[in-house]
């Protein structure tokens, strides 16, 4: 009872915050070797990778962390295509409480378009009544549908902080339960290796995570000493290349976390 009013406290804080939002202060830095701090799964950041369509350089996609107090996180992806004629886009953004290694997620929303097909969602975690459903709106109203709330059930974007956690921990197999669109599908994934990467801003140690389903077999480089940080995606269907991605920028959200260079 205690954890759902701190829960339903903390939302209601980064509402009022929302409303008030100031420009955040994101810091680029010039190589990872130039950080000064540790980076965690909880650490805010801002980061551009390079979208590559079918081997073409096609677009930009942003990932964006930020800490709103009271323990809430937001985690946003937006990508957009360099040219207006892809039939791509996408935005994500996801509201979550982390308390030490606790990870509770507390909304999802989301906008996909891929070719002539496109969908979108805001998803409640509804800590009080211990459900998942669509937050309430005139269209939802009728057909509203609710699924039982387990702390094992991540979103699309929250699986991937629990992911960067439980590499931390050690874990080499891992699999999450992930809600969208009404039911909720296992996501397995495996480190397949590690290995040295040249990256546009420097040379670190990256592990390979593998996800492989039906017909999509996906890798994820992360950055093994800057908390699993993704480096690069790649992304093959029927073992062609299909999609992926590589870094092009960090920042921080201050300066200080440059090591200086005198």
């Amino acid at each position: 009872m205690l954890r759902c009013c701190a829960i339903s406290l903390a939302i209601a804080c980064v509402s009022l915050k929302a409303a008030n939002a100031e420009p955040l202060d994101f810091k680029p830095i010039s190589s990872f070797d130039t950080i000064a701090v540790h980076i965690t799964p909880s650490t805010p950041y801002e980061a551009r990778y390079l979208v590559q369509w079918h081997g073409v350089n096609a677009g930009e996609s942003t990932h964006r962390l930020t800490n709103e107090g009271s323990g809430v996180f937001h985690l946003e992806s937006r990508t957009e295509p360099y040219f207006r004629l892809l039939p791509f886009r996408y935005y994500e953004h996801a509201s979550f409480l982390l308390e030490a290694n606790n990870l509770t997620p507390l909304q999802y929303e989301y906008t996909k378009k891929e070719g002539k097909k496109s969908v979108a969602g805001n998803l409640l975690f509804d800590q009080k009544n211990e459900t998942i459903h669509p937050a309430q709106t005139a269209e939802t109203e009728e057909s509203i549908w609710s699924l039982k709330l387990s702390p094992d059930i991540f979103d699309k974007l929250t699986h991937t902080v629990k992911m960067r956690q439980d590499l931390i921990a050690g874990k080499t197999t891992l699999s999450y339960q992930v809600v969208e669109d009404g039911h909720v599908s296992t996501m397995d994934f495996h480190v397949s290796e590690k290995k040295s990467m040249h990256t546009a801003l420097g040379t670190v140690n990256a592990v390979v995570l593998e996800h492989q389903s039906a017909r999509r077999r996906t890798l994820f480089y992360l950055a093994e000493d800057y908390g699993y940080l993704l480096l690069q995606l790649e992304q093959f269907r029927d073992e062609k290349p299909s999609g992926g991605g590589k870094i092009l920028s960090l920042s921080l959200m201050d300066a200080s976390l440059e090591k200086s260079h005198s």
